[in-house]
């Protein structure tokens, strides 16, 4: 009996926080450790890779398929020679 009623409360103990969870909108990310340099060109620890993706915005970022895909730029042309790239930013820039 005592093994029923255990089973019984810890069931309704996960299923009544799941709701809650999934009410939340807000994302929390702890890193590893500090970041002491936010420069991911000098310096290329992990978390400092990791803070600039979620902090800096890209010209160009990779979709689920890793396809580039246009982030900050609204237009993007390529010389006939394949040699000149020329980037024009989006409107919301």
């Amino acid at each position: 009996m005592k093994t029923v009623i255990a089973k019984t409360l810890l069931i309704a103990t996960f299923l009544a926080g799941t709701g809650a969870a999934e009410a939340q909108t807000i994302l929390r990310y702890v890193p590893q450790s500090d970041v002491s340099i936010m420069d991911p060109v000098a310096n290329t620890a992990g978390v400092t890779l990791q803070h600039a993706y979620m902090v800096y915005d890209q010209l160009f970022a990779a979709d689920e398929r890793y396809v580039a895909q246009p982030q900050m730029v609204g237009s993007h042309e390529v010389s006939a020679d394949g040699l000149t790239h020329t980037f024009c930013t989006g409107a919301r820039l």
